[in-house]
């Protein structure tokens, strides 16, 4: 089982309650984790862990509906409000940015933190349908018009709603140039007064093993994972994600939609990655291995178009690319790259030199990105310079890819006045 903890720790979100289901025995985690796994995974088993233990204050383990609807309240509370709050505490609507522009401008949206109203419907839809899915998930029963309207606003009165505070620990990086480790340094430093990973398993194993009331034993901690289901109304899942969704979009004033286009939309997202994407990299898998087998027929390959929802899948041998003249009867594609192998001492003339004996064209304009290394006849004088010089490669830079227009068949053709342009040519210092 420490594998499939570990995979807890990798896929906390889709697969903790699993998990906790199926392994959860409170002494032999306490003793086996405390005594294997480094402190430092505290913060990441805490709330897969803690969070199981009994306790009806702050609605981490609910054991009713009323509990169950608490803490859908504190979600609302945390995701569309302290969120909201958070970015704006980090970012004043009034902030601006260095060359004097706001920095809540577009493409950026300013939030806007929603106060909880019992008489919003949206905000009610919310509170229903993400108590049903903690109900299911704790495996608490609730009666079907436990979570009518009615009902819902009188639990909702007992509900304490925790205040914003503003914490250090919610700091938003908005520097592109900050690695990822500077991003955990910085993190761990700010929860360097965490408590050990043992002192949060002892809080885990004694609250299920010694818990407060009699109901609190580790038969209480069995988490029952829902399995996403878009063509089951009864289940309640399109709900959930219809008002989370919109009460998202509220925050940032863009437009909801009802649940069909929810369903349609969400209905899109499971069969793309389970079936499409699969057909896909399959395909594409099969096409690599003929190429990695050196098969150099155009007819072993193989195009592919499907429609998984007809179903339709057929398949055609794949055309030749378009290849276009360029002089003394070369021809190139999109698809060509050339190359030369150049030396530390290489100069502009020995590589034209090379291009002329290795592809039988003479080149008379040479560009790299923006810069303009030699033009026929005004760049003369480069001609015995290092193409190191001239290229300025950075310290770790192997090759370059310069543009290079060749010397056209006539000259006198004004189409061909400024000569003919081929394959990118990889020139390798």
């Amino acid at each position: 089982w420490l594998v499939l903890l570990q995979r807890a720790i990798l896929f906390e979100s889709s697969l903790s309650a699993w998990v906790i289901h199926e392994l959860w025995s409170p002494t032999r985690v306490y003793v086996f984790v405390y005594c294997n796994l480094p402190s430092k995974l505290g913060s990441t088993l805490y709330p897969m862990l803690l969070c199981q233990r009994h306790s009806v204050n702050q609605h981490l383990c609910p054991l009713c509906q009323a509990q169950c609807v608490g803490l859908a309240r504190h979600k609302f509370e945390k995701y569309f409000n302290h969120k909201a709050r958070h970015l704006l505490n980090a970012f004043a609507p009034d902030l601006t940015m260095p060359d004097g522009s706001l920095f809540w401008a577009s493409p950026k949206r300013q939030p806007t933190p929603l106060e909880f109203d019992a008489e919003n419907a949206m905000h009610l839809d919310f509170i229903a349908s993400a108590a049903r899915l903690f109900a299911e998930c704790y495996g608490v029963v609730v009666e079907p018009r436990a979570l009518d309207k009615a009902n819902l606003i009188a639990l909702l009165q007992d509900v304490p709603v925790p205040s914003f505070v503003p914490k250090a620990s919610k700091a938003v990086e908005t520097d592109e140039s900050v690695t990822k480790e500077q991003i955990k340094k910085k993190a761990q430093s700010l929860h360097a007064d965490f408590p050990t990973l043992g002192t949060y398993l002892a809080q885990a194993v004694g609250a299920s093993d010694t818990g407060a009331a009699a109901d609190t034993g580790a038969e209480h901690l069995m988490l029952h994972p829902a399995i996403f289901e878009k063509d089951d109304d009864a289940n309640g899942h399109i709900h959930f994600i219809a008002s989370t969704s919109n009460l998202r979009a509220a925050m940032y004033g863009i437009a909801p939609v009802d649940k069909l286009k929810t369903k349609l939309v969400a209905g899109k997202i499971v069969p793309a990655i389970a079936t499409t994407t699969a057909a896909v990299s399959g395909l594409v898998a099969a096409e690599l291995v003929k190429i990695v087998s050196g098969s150099a027929k155009l007819a072993d390959y193989k195009n592919a178009f499907l429609n998984l929802a007809l179903p339709f899948m057929i398949f055609t041998e794949p055309a030749e690319p378009v290849r276009d003249p360029i002089a003394n009867g070369q021809m190139y594609s999109i698809w060509d790259q050339w190359s030369i192998q150049g030396a530390r001492d290489m100069t502009l003339a020995q590589f034209i030199a090379a291009v002329e004996s290795k592809y039988n064209l003479t080149p008379i304009g040479i560009v790299s990105g923006l810069q303009m290394v030699y033009m026929q006849p005004i760049h003369a004088s480069r001609l015995p310079k290092l193409m190191r010089k001239l290229l300025k490669p950075a310290r770790d830079v192997k090759y370059m890819d310069l543009v290079v227009t060749m010397k056209p068949d006539d000259p006198t053709d004004p189409d061909q006045a400024g000569g003919v342009s081929g394959p990118p040519i990889r020139y390798f210092f």
